[in-house]
């Protein structure tokens, strides 16, 4: 008989590891039981000691909670790397987001959907700067749809007030609600490296591990490959 595994993730991970947690499902027999949050939400479960098998966040978040005794030292294992993207509307145009100055255009005449910088996601923050640099901090924050996860910017693109969103492209890309206008340009961009990591709790650790090196095998390298993340040759 199977074990269930759980796992928290961030939203960044969450498509593909609901997809590769079913083929590992049929494959094994075990079940996965995904707990999905930003990167916050992440770390604050797991110092509240949430009984998870499996850690998936940033690479920041993975190396805080092994220096606070919560992850074992020397579990940490690279998934991939993930760039801003922009969520249009079914079948409007891609924007233009060949350079900084063409991208500030794209969204100054967009209502745009965007993470909480207060919220603790893994791109919060960088948006933030992006708008100060392209000079549109006010009329972002004036007009734009403040939302609390990629999953809610996507909702927001789709059937909200949003004509553009922008967030971790991996949230984006292959979602049947919205299109996938591109990846922001380099200077403006912001490259984050996600992780996974096993609890000192043991729990489930022998599942951990097979689900890990399921995520790790040609299959699993494909799937990330094709929502947009950057896998190094393994």
């Amino acid at each position: 008989m199977g074990e269930t595994l759980r796992v928290i993730a961030t939203g960044a991970l969450e498509s593909v590891i609901r997809d590769l947690g079913q083929s590992f499902g049929r494959q094994t027999g075990h079940q996965i039981d995904f707990t999905i949050g930003n990167a916050g939400k992440v770390a604050a479960s797991v110092e509240a000691g949430g009984a998870f098998g499996l850690v998936m966040s940033s690479s920041a978040g993975i190396d805080a909670l092994i220096a606070k005794g919560r992850l074992i030292a020397g579990s940490k294992v690279e998934l991939g790397d993930m760039r801003l993207g922009i969520a249009t509307r079914l079948g409007a145009p891609a924007p233009d987001l060949r350079c900084a100055e063409a991208t500030r255009a794209a969204l100054a005449a967009a209502t745009v959907a965007y993470i909480d910088p207060a919220g603790g996601g893994t791109a919060g923050g960088h948006i933030v700067k992006i708008l100060d640099r392209l000079g549109l901090t006010q009329q972002v924050l004036a007009s734009g749809v403040k939302c609390p996860t990629g999953h809610a910017i996507v909702h927001a693109v789709a059937d909200g007030p949003a004509t553009l969103g922008i967030t971790q492209a991996s949230e984006i890309i292959g979602q049947a609600s919205v299109g996938f206008g591109g990846f922001l340009p380099d200077e403006l961009q912001l490259l984050s490296r996600y992780c996974a990591g096993l609890p000192v709790s043991g729990e489930g650790a022998a599942v951990a591990r097979a689900f890990i090196d399921h995520m790790l095998s040609p299959t699993g390298t494909a799937r990330f490959r094709a929502s947009g993340w950057l896998i190094a040759r393994r």
